[in-house]
């Protein structure tokens, strides 16, 4: 969806975005990521350090990226505590280098029909994501939704995040489903 189709205008909102205060905005409960796994989770490179804050090089981004006057968008997010705040704080942090984002505040299930149907720009998913909770079922989820995943249609409302390169192979990763006890 234009203008993020553009590497450098994702780069760019990446930058943009002050994670440490959105960290601050739900009482230090969590740490910004810098990759798609978590740190519990296999294949998590901890020399990978991510984008940093940096309004200066996501302006130039933005400008590399013909996008220098900026443009208007939409953020979509759940409408419960602490998200609408969070939008707030992305909203300002993106007005810094020329985007203007409107936000719209729904009931979860709309925004993951709104996401599913490819009908948002860009949605804050904090509450609907998947957590390092859960040990046991989390592999064989990442594994069809990180690691591999073929691109879905739109509308179907699942794995909306997929791997869509074809140039760059799969990573090597391989996931062993748990083990189950014998019955009996």
């Amino acid at each position: 969806m234009p203008p993020f189709d553009n590497v450098k205008v994702r780069q760019a909102v990446n930058m943009a975005i002050n994670k440490d205060r959105i960290v601050k905005l739900i009482n230090g409960r969590t740490a910004p990521a810098n990759q798609a796994l978590p740190p519990s989770m296999p294949g998590y490179n901890k020399d990978q350090k991510g984008y940093a804050y940096d309004v200066e090089a996501a302006k130039k981004l933005m400008t590399d990226a013909g996008q220098g006057a900026g443009f208007a968008t939409e953020l979509y997010v759940m409408n419960v505590d602490p998200n609408p705040r969070i939008a707030q704080a992305i909203q300002q942090d993106l007005a810094a280098i020329g985007i203007k984002a409107e936000i719209k505040s729904l009931a979860q299930a709309e925004v993951i029909a709104a996401a599913g149907a490819g009908k948002t720009p860009m949605v804050w998913s904090g509450g609907m994501a998947w957590i390092a909770d859960f040990p046991i079922r989390l592999p064989s989820t990442m594994a069809s939704s990180v690691a591999a995943a073929p691109p879905r249609a739109a509308g179907t409302g699942r794995n909306i995040a997929t791997r869509r390169s074809t140039s760059v192979p799969p990573p090597p990763i391989r996931w062993a489903r748990p083990s189950r006890p014998p019955s009996g």
